[in-house]
């Protein structure tokens, strides 16, 4: 009897100035091409330079999150680590790396994944 693979989903939270989506296609395509299974890609602000082309069609596995006041009543609501670092969420990125984790990994769960790998955008697994 064969034991099935893990599914694997990555999260990350990223602040991409304009001129730098290479960073994240290189990201993108790398992981992918491991066969990770779900893209957590949590932006920590309304700007970040997104690559061109590369979005739902060829990438479905790629989720993509835009802080908002929306995800963080969602985060208030659904994260046990709001407690301890709600207060800190508007002036601490680690702070908002910790609730997208746990965030991401409820998502995940739902969609079958079994493991959570956390990097920054310039880290490779």
């Amino acid at each position: 009897m064969t034991t099935p693979q893990p599914r694997v989903a990555l999260v990350t939270t990223l602040l991409l100035p304009k001129g730098s989506s290479s960073v994240l296609a290189s990201f993108v395509k790398w992981h992918t091409s491991l066969g990770i299974d779900a893209l957590y890609l949590y932006f920590d602000d309304d700007a970040s330079d997104e690559p061109e082309g590369w979005r739902e069609a060829s990438h479905p596995q790629v989720i993509r999150v835009r802080r908002s006041p929306q995800l963080l009543d969602e985060q208030q609501e659904t994260c046990a680590c709001w407690a301890r670092f709600g207060p800190f969420v508007s002036g601490e990125v680690q702070a908002r790396q910790a609730l997208n984790a746990e965030h991401a990994s409820l998502q995940a769960r739902k969609e079958g994944c079994t493991r959570l790998l956390h990097l920054d955008v310039d880290e490779l697994f």
